[in-house]
């Protein structure tokens, strides 16, 4: 989906939104408990791309819709630089995986 900025002034695409299992309600009501954005490039990702899914969050939040306590997912075949990952390790809303969590055995482990 894309969205209008907080601002209003740059359209935001989101590639994934997850609700809340089990909650009544629509799209637009339901508890949102993730925003991510996808990358299949071999480029790292970097704070750049974190920007643009807290931009995302905020502004589905300014729309009424429930996502202020959204994890922010950033799955990437290239990876992270080393100062994304370093966020990641101190934000719990944070998550980030690439191509070995993606693949592993257990995928709740730390890329």
């Amino acid at each position: 989906p894309t969205v209008l900025s907080a601002r209003g002034r740059d359209r935001l695409e989101i590639d994934l939104i997850a609700l809340a299992a089990g909650e009544p309600g629509s799209r637009r009501t339901s508890r949102v408990v993730a925003v991510g954005e996808v990358k299949a490039g071999d480029q790292p990702r970097d704070v750049a791309d974190l920007a643009r899914l807290e931009a995302a969050r905020d502004a589905l939040v300014a729309d009424g819709v429930p996502a202020a306590d959204a994890r922010l997912l950033l799955v990437a075949r290239g990876g992270f630089t080393p100062r994304l990952t370093a966020t990641a390790n101190e934000r719990p809303d944070l998550v980030l995986v690439d191509l070995p969590r993606l693949y592993a055995d257990d995928p709740s482990a730390e890329p």
